[in-house]
């Protein structure tokens, strides 16, 4: 099975810092997609995160 925690939404300000944390759990499967949608947009991929430390990003 699969779980994932995170925040519903995040609100900021143009050119503000921000930092999202996720919590997740899975069986038989190592990565994370990130991905960004503003509000009444389309999500964006941000970047694929792999446990084994490799990171790909967009």
């Amino acid at each position: 099975g699969q779980s994932v925690e995170q925040p519903t939404e995040l609100t900021a300000v143009e050119g503000a810092f921000i930092q999202v944390n996720c919590t997740y759990q899975t069986s038989g499967f190592n990565g994370l997609s990130w991905y960004q949608q503003r509000e009444g947009g389309a999500p964006m991929f941000l970047s694929y995160n792999v446990l084994d430390g490799v990171e790909r990003r967009g």
